[in-house]
């Protein structure tokens, strides 16, 4: 009675498949499991698939119906995903879902790089220094920013200049000296203008010449004309060579000259100036006006003795002839004889 049994069971479970026997037999109680197939680490990020809260293994096996968790993590240069091989909520969702079908799944994702686009602009404008950051990191013109990544421009002011506008890109507040905006999906050429505080340029009082300045090539302004940094001052001083004079030096508050010519020119600096200059006598000639009188600077009698004020000896002479002597009685003493051979008029 007990074989009976046994060869009823048997017969029940076996399968003849051509000549072979098939004595395998699955316990019809069991649901049956299905595997998930897929590669952890695709060109371009990472693959995670979770099941229960828990992490699991390509080729692990579950039930049909099993809810299961895919997540994609890009690596640098992509952004995207795209699911395969499975009925995904979203196929396009870097974390999603699906429910496990009455079959065995293979699992595939495919990454997406980064669209990015080009952002220039000019580190050291006039007027300050431009600093660009992504991702609180500097980067340089002409580097590619992801679209759609935060971008913090921010700029020094240099001396002389005391506000910017933005442009070249939509920004909300283009004035402040740093701000953000979020890259778009076209190439950026970030411009800068800058405003400027004006600083007064003031002559001081000349004596035997006179001074003309101009900006950048315009026309001679007046003393007390404002102007802003960095535009070009040429100066230039003349001489009242009718009397005896020639250019000395220039004397420039808040500038530093090098160049000692009668001419020159020099940047506008961040403050106010006053430009003075002094004139001497021209010692190449032998004579000197004082008071619309030409006076020898030289001994007639002995020539080569300087005489550096001869107005001081009160005497005036014309064509080589006395024409006065004014306040010496007609009995000069010795000094002042000599004072007068030292100071004949040519």
């Amino acid at each position: 009675m007990i074989m009976r049994r046994v060869i009823k069971v048997a017969l029940m479970c076996a399968a003849v498949v051509g000549s072979t026997l098939a004595t395998s037999c699955e316990d019809p109680k069991e649901e049956k499991k299905f595997a998930i197939n897929f590669e952890a680490t695709p060109t371009g990020g990472t693959v995670e698939v979770i099941v229960g809260g828990a992490a699991i293994a390509s080729g692990d096996k579950f039930k049909a119906g099993t809810e299961v968790t895919i997540r994609a993590t890009p690596g640098e240069g992509y952004s995207s995903v795209v699911w395969g091989g499975v009925d995904a909520e979203n196929e396009a969702a870097l974390e999603t879902t699906f429910e496990m079908p009455n079959e065995d799944v293979t699992l595939t994702a495919t990454f997406g790089e980064t669209p990015t686009a080009t952002l220039n602009f000019t580190a050291n404008p006039r007027g300050g220094t431009v600093t660009v950051e992504v991702a609180g990191e500097a980067i340089e013109s002409g580097d590619n920013v992801e679209v759609g990544a935060e971008v913090t421009i921010k700029v020094e002011l240099a001396a002389g200049y005391d506000g910017v506008t933005w442009g070249g890109v939509a920004l909300d507040n283009p004035t402040e000296l740093e701000t953000t905006f979020n890259m778009p999906d076209e190439a950026v050429t970030l411009t800068t203008a800058f405003t400027t505080i004006p600083y007064t340029i003031t002559f001081a009082t000349i004596m035997n010449g006179s001074i003309e300045v101009r900006i950048n090539g315009g026309e001679p302004i007046e003393s007390g004309a404002q102007f802003p940094v960095d535009v070009e001052v040429y100066v230039k001083a003349t001489a009242d060579t009718d009397a005896g004079y020639i250019f000395g030096a220039w004397d420039i508050e808040g500038v530093t000259i090098t160049d000692e010519t009668s001419e020159i020119t020099f940047d506008m600096p961040a403050s106010d100036i006053t430009i003075g200059a002094s004139f001497k006598i021209d010692e190449s000639n032998d004579w000197v006006r004082i008071g619309g009188t030409r006076w020898a600077k030289y001994n007639v009698g002995a020539p080569g003795m300087f005489v550096e004020n001869p107005e001081d000896f009160g005497m005036l002479y014309q064509h080589r002839q006395v024409v006065g002597w004014d306040g010496i009685t007609p009995n000069p003493s010795t000094t002042q004889l000599q004072r007068r051979r030292n100071t004949m008029l040519l």
